[in-house]
């Protein structure tokens, strides 16, 4: 599948607004993290607003995306933990903000060759809006905004 050629997959369902909220832990070399999640699914302005609170041993981090209300593309998102913040928008073809707290500012200026869909704290309700199904193919693509580049699942 070329990646280039394919839009955001159509969601099935809509989000469901609500608050949830996770337990979680980390295993990693022999050591345990408890970490716990509070994710606020909200319908404002005619787009998906979609907040993940996460309690972690280094402090709370937050991250909000913006989603498109229909399609579930990525319009913004923010993230922050202590000292350092991501701002960051999608528009006609390009992600662009930048990522402060990490001693120079870093500029995030990267063409998307194509929508993204959902991202960051939307993906996993974006992903649970699809109609998965044998058979089902799509792209899923994405921003990582520390390396200022793209990434597509196929």
């Amino acid at each position: 599948m070329d990646a280039s050629a394919v839009g955001v997959p159509k969601p099935a369902v809509g989000l469901i607004p609500g608050t949830y909220v996770y337990a979680t832990k980390i295993e990693i070399g022999g050591q345990t993290i408890k970490m716990s999640v509070k994710r606020e699914i909200k319908d404002e302005n005619g787009a998906w607003v979609i907040t993940d609170t996460t309690a972690t041993p280094m402090g709370d981090a937050r991250e909000t995306v913006v989603l498109d209300h229909e399609s579930l593309a990525l319009v913004k998102r923010t993230a922050s933990q202590g000292p350092v913040a991501v701002e960051m928008a999608v528009s006609g073809g390009k992600a662009t903000g930048k990522i402060t707290g990490v001693g120079e500012d870093k500029p995030i200026d990267v063409t998307l060759g194509g929508p993204v869909f959902a991202d960051g704290a939307g993906g996993p309700p974006s992903l649970a809006a699809l109609a998965l199904a044998e058979g089902f193919e799509t792209v899923y693509r994405n921003v990582e905004p520390w390396k200022g580049r793209r990434s597509s699942i196929a």
